[in-house]
């Protein structure tokens, strides 16, 4: 809108009050200044609300297990747990939820699949097999409102994506193009046009448009000095998993450490659960000594305030929460098998 005050039309005073009130309004204003006799042109925008983040239930949690072939759910506190899909032979990894249309994705690594099936398990579908070229599908993740699925293939070196039936497959960044050696875990910023990605071959965290443009290297592996805990404790080493916390706009990975010359083995301290900005900058360390961390995400707002990250350690066959700065962990529950990656049905 554009509003003009003339010299004829208003008094000073009363032309000073229209600009004052249309500065708060965010309007354009061309105000004749009878004072100074010159027209000033004033653009004024209201700051922006920041939105608050909303309560919600965590309403169950859904996991793969990856030597026993299932897919699995069980209640937040970790009671009721059930196979809901059961393929013999299989080696379920990556998971992903649409609760818009009640459906469950996963990929079978091994098996060269990317299968989905009603959220109780029904309706098994295969959407894209060995046939098609998949090769070793790791981590998957889901644009419901756009009709999207993506995921890493470690195999083939690639991000790929399709539609949520399996059709319109793209390739949108390959290691050819920019040097993905090992992609695993995938998750997305929809609202924001982004996919984030872990590279275990080249030990990055990287990002890029979801049409696989404009890559960009958010955090990557250092030399540390022999010796130095402090900075074996905060870098890099074998990164597995990423989850996004889209609200605070950080996101958290799960790492299983390197091999050190100080502990003869695979370092305790670098085993290990870090977050950083979705920029990577500020990274942290969260919590360390663990065994297997491999899957990972970040639970709801809820009553009380608080929010939780679930992780699975297939090194100790459990899966564990905490606060989001690594305090208060706990057991949520033991399991059989190697259990692999995690995904939360949050309401």
């Amino acid at each position: 809108r554009f509003l003009g005050v003339t010299e004829n039309a208003l008094s000073q005073h009363a032309a000073n009050q229209q600009l004052a009130a249309s500065m708060a309004s965010g309007l354009r204003v061309e105000a004749v200044l009878e004072k100074y006799r010159r027209v000033e042109t004033v653009q004024v925008y209201p700051e922006p609300e920041r939105l608050q983040e909303p309560v919600r239930e965590l309403i169950a949690l859904y996991w793969t297990n990856f030597s026993e072939g299932t897919v699995n759910r069980a209640e937040p506190d970790g009671s009721d747990p059930e196979a809901i899909v059961t393929i013999s032979g299989s080696s379920p990894s990556g998971i992903a939820l649409d609760l818009e249309n009640r459906k469950v994705y996963w990929t079978n690594l091994y098996g060269n699949q990317i299968l989905r099936a009603a959220l109780d398990g029904a309706d098994v579908d295969t959407l894209i097999d060995v046939d098609a070229g998949l090769n070793l599908p790791s981590g998957i993740a889901l644009d419901v409102a756009g009709g999207k699925m993506y995921w890493a293939e470690t195999g083939g070196n690639k991000i790929q994506r399709a539609s949520l039936d399996g059709s319109s497959r793209e390739t949108l960044v390959t290691e050819d193009q920019e040097g993905l050696v090992d992609p695993s875990g995938i998750a997305l910023d929809v609202a924001g046009g982004k996919m984030y990605w872990v590279d275990q071959g080249t030990v990055k965290i990287q990002c890029a448009d979801l049409s696989g443009r404009n890559v960009e290297t958010l955090v990557e592996t250092q030399t540390i000095t022999e010796g130095d805990e402090e900075d074996e404790k905060k870098i890099i080493s074998a990164p597995r998993r990423i989850a996004l916390d889209l609200w605070n706009r950080k996101m958290y990975w799960t790492d299983h450490g390197v091999t050190s010359s100080i502990t003869l083995g695979r370092s305790p301290i670098s085993i290990k659960i870090q977050r950083a900005d979705l920029s990577g900058r500020n990274v942290e360390t969260l919590i360390t000594g663990l065994d297997r961390p491999f899957g990972i995400a970040v639970g709801p707002l809820d009553g009380a305030g608080q929010k939780k990250m679930y992780w699975v350690d297939y090194g100790t066959d459990n899966i564990r929460r905490a606060d989001l700065n690594g305090e208060n962990v706990e057991v949520v529950f033991s399991l059989t098998g190697t259990p692999s990656t995690i995904a939360l049905e949050i309401r």
